[in-house]
């Protein structure tokens, strides 16, 4: 609440605030919106290509260190840079952003009851749902920009949190840190519209899609301990089970994605269920007991799953009991 800021300091970033949202053109404003939000709801600090990307800001500013600083000294004294990665001030301005509420915003969003606004949602879903597509349509596009301009499948050999050049081999892609880690995290987060957002059509999605495993080899091997295997065959539905994403799950199952599935891609149905507990995955009994409270909820509900797939996930259902 902002009672709970220090004595003072409100009507200070009010000031601030003020000044930002009144200062700027219209397309200046929803950038600003755009930066704070993505910086509240992120889950660290971000790079400023990072930002960019994580804020849906124009591509062609992705790797424009100049004009992206630009736009953060737009956010006033709010934020601040430093080494290329975007901070606010002081924790006590992000606790601000997050309750203070505004009678200017050139671009509305979040319009309250009062007839004021907000800078971001009361809950951060709205934010979360943003960021993911934003992060998935980076990691889709540049994937496929490198497999389309080479004749042999890509590796990614770096994942970076800055758009410096780097030296690679070729047939190798570098890609951002941050959407590539962060974008199912933000998915999970996100409400149900986010399945809007998502096209399972996709080549990103399709049974054997290369596009995929690169991106999941690259996941697994910085977020796992040297060593531990990636599975060699991650499916969508996999991917879904994996990353606790029901809406996705159903949204596969819907499809005609649903016609190749095969006997792999019942070990995914068990995992959400929560039958197979892998240590690789780090995932805790609570996890898996959710994830089957999703399915039968799933299966309970608007009876999306059919056929094979509604008779496989109730063979998994009933042997939990």
């Amino acid at each position: 609440m902002l009672s709970q800021l220090p004595a003072g300091i409100t009507p200070i970033y009010t000031r601030i605030m003020d000044q930002v949202l009144a200062s700027g053109d219209e397309r200046s404003t929803v950038y600003i919106k755009a930066i704070l939000q993505a910086m509240i709801a992120a889950f660290r600090p971000l790079m400023l290509p990072e930002l960019a990307v994580a804020a849906g800001l124009p591509k062609k500013y992705h790797h424009n260190n100049h004009v992206l600083g630009e736009y953060v000294e737009q956010c006033g004294s709010m934020v601040t840079v430093r080494e290329r990665q975007a901070h606010f001030v002081h924790l006590s301005a992000k606790i601000y952003l997050r309750q203070a509420q505004f009678i200017h915003l050139t671009a509305r969003i979040h319009i309250l009851e009062n007839g004021r606004e907000s800078i971001v949602s009361h809950d951060l879903r709205a934010e979360h749902r943003n960021i993911a597509v934003h992060c998935f349509q980076y990691v889709c596009n540049e994937l496929q920009r490198s497999s389309h301009s080479r004749d042999s499948s890509p590796s990614i050999s770096k994942i970076r949190k800055t758009s410096d050049a780097v030296k690679r081999e070729k047939g190798d892609i570098a890609l951002l840190e941050y959407p590539m880690l962060f974008w199912m995290d933000h998915a999970r987060d996100a409400p149900d519209d986010i399945a809007e957002r998502f096209d399972v059509n996709e080549g990103f999605f399709h049974t054997n899609s290369t596009e995929r495993q690169i991106w999941f080899s690259a996941y697994w091997a910085k977020t796992n301990a040297e060593g531990e295997n990636c599975p060699g065959a991650f499916t969508g539905l996999h991917l879904a089970a994996y990353a606790g994403l029901s809406w996705l799950l159903l949204k596969l199952l819907d499809s005609d994605y649903a016609s190749d599935i095969h006997a792999r891609d019942l070990w995914a149905i068990s995992l959400y269920c929560g039958l197979l507990k892998m240590d690789t995955t780090r995932r805790s009994d609570f996890f898996w007991s959710e994830g089957l409270m999703s399915l039968r909820g799933i299966m309970k509900g608007d009876g999306a799953i059919l056929g094979s797939q509604q008779r496989a996930c109730s063979h998994y259902a009933a042997a939990l009991g």
